[in-house]
């Protein structure tokens, strides 16, 4: 579920030191897992935590379930209007709770980029309520979503520029139609950042989607090709087709509606992370 060594190192802040090694599981606790590696971990498990524990030296890391988000910022060119937004998806595997917070994107006549209400790079968090959230008014959650705004959106400005410029579709009208037309090593050139995009979208991907949801969605497109660029659109519909006509969910213990929701929020390039993956056909 987790990289639980990960997890102990980025919070050494937080160690516990124990006088003794734990002897068995602290109070309502329940052992998950175990690791691996130089310094093994016992991982207990409560209603609202995580506990990491350490046999030498002895050490306890208390990590709340209700912490462990994941905040994932997107640029959407058109939405199901045809109209760019901005996408801030949270999820927690940890709770199972997952949400998302869309806003439309403009530029005014003096070529200003807004979100929203908001000025992209101004600084101001707009509201974002999360209302379904246990988490909501977490300070580290708002933190998160504060540095988000702040630090990691107005990076995205060169690529809204460009899709309000129009160079992104001129360069798709530009595109040759076939390997003959691209110039020496050009071909090599977009093959790397394909396969970069795919391989940072795998990564967020791991983390949205329970072992159970993935081997779901891998059972289910199985015997799909996917022979064209427009096929790898709509994966959802494809899911939920099975779980009507065959109930997958209940063999393998995995809420539908959870899943059906996280497949509609996946942008195309996550989509196709997730059919690269999990194909058969691309082994």
């Amino acid at each position: 579920m987790y990289d639980w060594n990960a997890l102990w190192e980025d919070n050494t802040d937080r160690i516990k030191t124990l006088e003794a090694p734990l002897s068995g599981p602290p109070d309502a606790a329940r052992a998950v897992a175990t690791t691996d590696g130089e310094t093994p971990l016992t991982v207990y498990e409560t209603d609202e935590a995580f506990l990491l524990a350490r046999q030498a030296p002895p050490a306890l890391l208390t990590l709340p379930k209700r912490e462990l988000f994941e905040l994932t910022l997107r640029f959407v060119p058109e939405n199901e209007s045809g109209e760019p937004e901005v996408n801030i998806l949270v999820d927690n595997l940890a709770t199972g709770e997952s949400d998302a917070w869309r806003s439309p994107v403009r530029r005014d006549d003096e070529g200003r980029l807004w979100v929203g209400s908001r000025l992209l790079g101004e600084g101001v968090l707009p509201p974002m309520p999360f209302d379904d959230l246990s988490f909501t008014d977490n300070a580290s959650f708002r933190d998160a979503l504060y540095r988000l705004w702040q630090d990691d959106l107005p990076q995205l400005a060169p690529l809204i520029e460009s899709h309000f410029s129009g160079e992104l579709s001129r360069l798709a009208e530009a595109a040759p139609s076939g390997a003959d037309g691209f110039e020496e090593g050009r071909l090599d050139q977009i093959c790397d950042r394909y396969a970069e995009i795919v391989r940072r979208e795998q990564a967020v991907l791991s983390r949205l989607f329970s072992d159970d949801e993935l081997r779901l969605v891998a059972e289910v497109i199985r015997p799909l090709t996917f022979d064209s660029a427009a096929s790898c659109r709509g994966l959802w519909l494809a899911v939920e087709a099975r779980l009507v006509d065959d109930e997958i969910d209940r063999a393998l213990g995995v809420d539908a509606a959870r899943l059906l929701q996280r497949l509609k929020d996946l942008s195309y390039a996550q989509e196709v992370a997730l059919i690269e993956a999990l194909s058969p056909h691309n082994a």
